[in-house]
């Protein structure tokens, strides 16, 4: 009895490890997609730069007017520049300098494995260390969404 047990209590373990490996592998898959061109609306370029990350960053730059200040926009888990199109849109309209990118293992970064914030705030910094070295005297804020939880898609019915 005792020796039933005992495989019974293994093989619940194995099953649990194997589940846990399984959703973290999943969870942690690059999101590598092709993001294609700018969109004909917004005036901007594209842009790349390196991070400590170990990923080579891609990402656009709207220029806007002289002063105004610059707005780094980050996306979340499992998303890339593309879900930051709309605010992109706004703080352009209302003058400020925007940059958009794929951290590491999203959209057109390079990467291996998403880490949910841990090799991400090196690429963060270098988004604000590439952005202050083009716009030197521009005031630099992020507008960012985040890196924990997958972002939820709501779909709602007209």
């Amino acid at each position: 009895m005792k020796r039933k047990l005992i495989i019974l209590t293994a093989g619940a373990a194995l099953t649990f490890f194997t589940v846990v490996w399984l959703t973290g592998s999943i969870l942690t898959a690059p999101m590598n997609q092709p993001v294609e061109n700018l969109p004909p609306d917004l005036n901007g370029r594209p842009v790349q730069f390196a991070s400590a990350s170990g990923a080579r960053l891609h990402g656009w730059l709207l220029p806007g007017r002289e002063g105004a200040g610059a707005v780094i926009l980050m996306h979340g888990v499992r998303a890339n520049r593309l879900s930051m199109l709309d605010r992109a849109r706004f703080l352009s309209d209302a003058g400020y300098s925007v940059m958009l990118f794929d951290f590491q293992s999203h959209g057109e970064s390079t990467g291996e494995r998403i880490t949910f914030g841990h090799l991400e705030n090196r690429d963060a910094q270098a988004a604000i260390d590439f952005l202050r070295a083009i716009l030197p005297d521009e005031k630099i804020g992020v507008l960012g969404v985040s890196m924990v939880v997958p972002q939820l898609r709501w779909h709602h019915h007209h």
